[in-house]
């Protein structure tokens, strides 16, 4: 699907498509994907990205690595306690994960407040991946508009990149349709 959708939008050098709450970023290298990167991620996800946030990593040890603060499971433990409830026992993961992300679209205080949280630490992480993997161009996906506008927003402040990060999961059909004449006129209209 990655591969398909560089090649739809033309996009030429090394292309990350970042899944926010699974760490990962699947990079594409002048249209070839890149499998060499797992180990890179696996010491990534233990970096230091807070030194004053609460979560502790049960792997590494450190407090406020990316992966204590940026999984699905690290998000909805801080939202549960920002809020005050308790995690079903048979309820998955990704079903509070997508809770959090509809109740922040509908302007629930603490889900707003760790989505902003989550925005800035990916922000953040974004701009690392960006450097040492040498990227042109940064895809986000499984996201609301809201965590892509907070992202975008932090993502700018600290790299003065105008380049959008695009966002996958929340294309409208006016952006589908803006993409559709642009490549008419790039492929076809030869302009």
């Amino acid at each position: 699907v990655f591969s398909r959708i560089c090649r739809i939008l033309q996009l030429k050098g090394r292309v990350g498509y970042f899944c926010p709450g699974h760490l990962y970023m699947y990079v594409m290298d002048n249209g070839e994907l890149r499998d060499d990167l797992n180990g890179f991620f696996r010491s990534f996800r233990h970096r230091q990205l807070d030194r004053s946030a609460a979560p502790v990593c049960p792997v590494c040890g450190r407090r406020g690595c990316i992966d204590s603060l940026l999984t699905y499971e690290a998000t909805v433990h801080r939202y549960l306690n920002e809020c005050g409830g308790k995690k079903e026992e048979n309820m998955p993961i990704h079903y509070y994960y997508g809770d959090i992300l509809s109740h922040s679209e509908s302007g629930d205080p603490a889900a707003c407040k760790i989505i902003r949280e989550d925005s800035l630490y990916t922000a953040r992480v974004l701009v690392m991946m960006k450097n040492e993997l040498h990227l042109d161009q940064v895809l986000l996906a499984n996201t609301t508009r809201l965590f892509h506008d907070f992202v975008l927003g932090e993502y700018r402040k600290l790299t003065g990149d105008p380049v959008p990060l695009l966002n996958f999961n929340s294309l409208t059909v006016a952006d589908s349709a803006y993409a559709a004449a642009e490549l008419m006129r790039l492929n076809f209209l030869d302009l």
